[in-house]
């Protein structure tokens, strides 16, 4: 899906004079870049570690890192250990009428000492109602959606089948480690995922009237501790405190993030964006062009099998100093894939928009960009302090068939892709199976957008496109809720039930139109200085992008803008009681609001 209705339209502002000005400049580095780089060689070395998973190969794979990034000068290498819980599957056996089948299981999801039962086939889009007591075949990479639903209707088991390969995931909504909110949320049957082959003889089996009884076993251990942190920040090397660059600081941090952790020896995912990021900062350490802000490389684990939580301890640990200094995060992760083809769909916020189709533009001269709204991956912890993002993956495959290329789409929130490939999240993700020639088209992009973070006068972050896709939002979210509210109003039986109601919803309208008036204000009366105003930009992004309060991490898959009234919207109230504490819900999220939009001056 589009990101934005107005992403090509030109900004008349200084911003728009930067990106004219650096074109020449940064498209000679992205020349000079591309002749002289060693990315497929050290993406070799990285996966020559084997597996990282919070083990020996990961510390191994770490050290050689930071050995790397302290040969760059100028280079300023901080080792700081997060703390998290992450979960490590460590064996998995399938038998199915007494016959081994080749399986795995999946973080975040219980141990089983072989649990049997009898093996009942879910095909797609068939009510699963008939897997209680039984455990469920499922075609389809392992999700905690579909899971939670099988355990929903008593099953006691699930097993998936993924594709030609068996694909690895993690079967969990909660983002980060968890706290005693959600501490109990997480799936309580086991699961194992198999291949696409033993996956459908076991189909032709049912199909032929077959009983199949299965016996499975797994073990997944959770644990508590450090999880592997590396920062090493380049310095700005010029200085910017004067009256013509309000907007430039030399303390302003430009984020450029990525996940050690790995499934296999991960060359896709993330070997390509670790070296990426190296070869990057090692090009700029050595290149005589002026940056107006340091760059932070910032690399976790806990990405796969933590569910995001290196980057949510990261977030957490250094909220302050990311609050005050952070311009922009710059996620790389998943480049370079053998037939990712496709440009057009990489993600970024409004805010954002412009930098990706910029970067796109000066590094390959492509021109298609449209963007995809991020949901709910890519290591997005940042958005309650309001941090602006932008990229993960440049490139994707096309719309393809078969088990992965489908749920990428509804994982990420587009159908237009085919995701990362057979070879994603499998010990098969190995250096053959990436291009050298895309991995360097996707690095270039990376490079081009970070040196306009790095150089431009006003920093690339267009507020004035934020601002618009929020009162588009808030426009909607206003129109839901009145549709809503008519909906609701035959639950109420009595004449103070319905008089309750009204008040307290019109009172949410009455705040929602508020806050459009203030955003309609800002943007009519101050549009020329909106991208030099950074309370504004955060708050902004807050608004669009947090599900709840303050700092909530995303759970919907996909979310609108404005996520925080997503739950509600959808939410169907059945009894009266129910309706009346929905409006009241529904209130407080609004004034949750306030606290998002506290950046946001009111304009007259």
């Amino acid at each position: 899906m589009a990101v934005h209705e107005n992403q090509c339209e030109t900004v008349q502002c200084p911003l728009e004079a930067d990106y004219q000005r650096n074109h020449d400049l940064i498209r000679q580095c992205v020349k000079t870049f591309s002749e002289t780089q060693t990315l497929y060689e050290e993406v070799k070395t990285m996966c020559s570690f084997g597996e990282r998973l919070s083990n020996a190969n990961e510390a191994q794979a770490l050290a050689w890192l930071e050995s790397a990034f302290r040969a760059i000068p100028g280079v300023v290498v901080t080792r700081r250990p997060l703390a998290g819980l992450v979960s490590i599957p460590k064996r998995a056996t399938l038998e199915v009428n007494g016959k081994a089948i080749e399986a795995l299981t999946h973080p975040m999801t219980p141990s089983a000492d072989r649990l049997s039962g009898e093996l009942v086939w879910v095909a797609p889009g068939e009510n699963s109602s008939s897997v209680a007591g039984k455990i469920a075949l499922v075609r389809g990479l392992a999700t905690e959606k579909v899971v939670s639903q099988l355990e929903s209707q008593q099953a006691k088991g699930a097993v998936f089948i993924t594709g030609p390969l068996i694909h690895n995931m993690i079967v969990s909504k909660r983002w980060g480690s968890p706290t005693r909110a959600n501490l109990h949320q997480g799936v309580g049957i086991p699961v194992v995922s198999s291949n696409e082959a033993d996956g459908l003889q076991l189909v032709k089996s049912f199909e032929a009237g077959e009983t199949l009884n299965a016996v499975l076993s797994t073990e997944v251990e959770n644990r508590w501790g450090p999880i592997a942190n590396l920062e090493a920040t380049l310095p700005a090397n010029v200085e910017t405190e004067d009256d013509n660059v309000s907007d430039a600081h030399s303390e302003d941090l430009i984020l450029m993030t990525g996940h050690l952790d790995s499934w296999g020896p991960g060359a896709l995912d993330n070997a390509s964006g670790l070296i990426t990021m190296l070869n990057v900062v090692r090009f700029l350490s050595h290149s005589d062009v002026k940056r107006r802000r340091a760059l932070r490389v910032v690399i976790w684990s806990g990405h796969s099998h933590g569910r995001y939580a290196g980057s949510a301890a990261y977030a957490d640990t250094q909220f302050d100093v990311l609050s005050r200094h952070g311009v922009l995060n710059i996620n790389v992760d998943c480049l370079g894939g053998e037939k990712a083809t496709l440009l057009s769909l990489s993600p970024a916020m409004a805010c954002t928009s412009r930098l990706a189709q910029y970067a796109l533009e000066t590094a390959l001269g492509y021109t298609g960009w449209k963007g995809s709204r991020f949901t709910r991956s890519c290591d997005q912890s940042f958005w309650g302090m309001g941090l602006p993002s932008l990229f993960s993956q440049v490139s994707e495959l096309p719309p393809a068939q078969g088990v992965a290329a489908q749920a990428f789409g509804a994982l990420f929130g587009s159908k237009e892709s085919g995701g990362y490939g057979d070879y994603w999240h499998t010990i098969e993700d190995t250096p053959e199976h990436l291009s050298e020639e895309h991995l360097v088209r996707d690095a270039s992009v990376i490079l081009a957008a970070t040196l306009a973070a790095l150089t431009f006068n006003v920093a690339p972050i267009d507020a004035k496109a934020e601002s618009e896709e929020a009162l588009r939002a808030l426009e909607n979210r206003i129109s839901q809720i009145r549709t809503k509210k008519c909906s609701l109003q035959s639950a109420l039986t009595s004449e103070e039930e319905r008089t309750a109601f009204d008040l307290m919803v019109d009172d949410t309208l009455d705040a929602l139109t508020s806050m459009k008036t203030r955003l309609e204000g800002t943007l009519s009366s101050h549009a020329g200085t909106l991208n030099t105003d950074r309370r504004l930009i955060r708050a902004l992004v807050r608004l669009n992008y947090a599900e709840s309060r303050y700092w909530t991490r995303p759970d919907t898959v996909p979310a609108e803008a404005i996520p925080c009234l997503e739950d509600l919207i959808m939410s169907e109230p059945q009894t009266s009681d129910e309706t009346l504490a929905w409006a009241t819900e529904l209130r407080r999220e609004v004034n949750a609001l306030f606290v998002m939009l506290e950046g946001i001056p009111i304009r007259r």
